[in-house]
């Protein structure tokens, strides 16, 4: 295993949850989106030769996920179509971002878990999604998960797992918005977290991501529990 950059099952996890569409469209949060869950940044659009300011957006039917998209149109009303090539691009970029948090975030954990690669893959699909400063406070630019990076410096993963599905653990009365918005997510982020805690966790790291060790073949997902059911590549606070 490759510790120097991400790995290509990482790389296939975030297309899953995230999915693919070559195309500028509207996510659950109305913000400009495109590829593999890429929030859109003026720089975007002016390699694209687009502006962005006029933008006109129209409902498209999107077969492979049998639902309505707002998507970007051009002067004809025809969606406009993103080259494979610049959304993969975008994939490779915002993952290494992913990535490099990642391993940020581990060495703040301890030199015992440098190594675990199921962890920094847990973490780089926690990070494309939120952002890096997902565990600081909201005051810091964060998205306030202060409890669960605190039951992670402990070494206390089920403290961890706990908030990220309840807001409170010990009353369990209220779901996290984040679990309630994105639950395949927080699920695969509790699965991860937990497994830490387990005599297998030697096993998890060869294997992050239940797809089969080498003598496996490896599972799909199903693309109808894609991101794009929640909040694509986003949380909302």
């Amino acid at each position: 295993m490759n510790m120097d950059q991400i790995s290509e099952e990482a790389l296939q996890h975030l297309r899953d949850r995230e999915g693919e569409i070559n195309m500028i469209y509207k996510d659950s949060l109305g913000k400009p989106t495109g590829g593999t869950g890429h929030l859109m940044r003026p720089q975007d659009y002016l390699d694209l030769g687009l502006d962005m300011e006029n933008m006109q957006y129209g409902t498209y039917h999107h077969p492979g996920y049998n639902r309505d998209f707002q998507v970007a149109i051009d002067s004809n009303g025809d969606p406009i179509q993103l080259d494979k090539s610049v959304t993969d691009n975008w994939l490779l970029n915002d993952s290494q971002t992913a990535f490099n948090a990642a391993n940020y975030q581990m060495s703040q954990l301890g030199e015992e878990y440098q190594n675990n690669e199921a962890l920094r893959d847990t973490l780089i699909s926690v990070n494309y999604q939120m952002g890096e400063n997902w565990y600081k406070p909201k005051s810091e630019g964060g998205k306030g998960f202060k409890g669960v990076w605190e039951g992670m410096q402990e070494g206390d993963w089920e403290k961890a797992a706990g908030n990220v599905e309840w807001q409170n653990p010990t009353t369990k009365l209220n779901k996290t918005g984040w679990h309630n918005q994105t639950p395949d997510r927080t699920n695969d982020f509790m699965k991860g977290l937990r497994a830490m805690n387990t005599p297998s966790a030697e096993m998890a790291t060869l294997d992050p991501f239940g797809y089969g060790t080498e003598t496996e073949e490896p599972s799909s997902y199903n693309t109808s529990n894609v991101a794009y059911g929640y909040y694509p590549g986003r949380f909302k606070d």
